[in-house]
């Protein structure tokens, strides 16, 4: 969570996956929980499979992957990969 908030102390917003499970979870939630931007793109193929986060600045749904990784793209500057699961490969 601390990255979370430093993000988000540092008046930058959290792009991320839209999950509310794992490290990068933790990582929206500590932004959230100083009052930070967080925005959640999540594809229609994790329904049911990994649940949303709810409280979210914004959460984007996607058709696919494809669709995912294009709009985490064009919202962001700059990269931190944590561990986690394939998508990150």
């Amino acid at each position: 969570t601390n990255i979370g908030k430093t993000i988000a102390k540092s008046k930058m917003a959290v792009v991320y996956g839209g999950g509310n499970s794992g490290l990068m979870g933790a990582v929206a939630t500590g932004a959230l929980d100083v009052g930070g931007e967080v925005i959640g793109v999540y594809p229609e193929i994790l329904k049911g499979k990994e649940p949303e986060h709810h409280g979210l600045s914004v959460l984007i749904h996607t058709k696919n992957m494809h669709e995912r990784k294009m709009e985490m793209y064009n919202r962001s500057d700059a990269f931190i990969i944590l561990p986690g699961g394939a998508g990150t490969m």
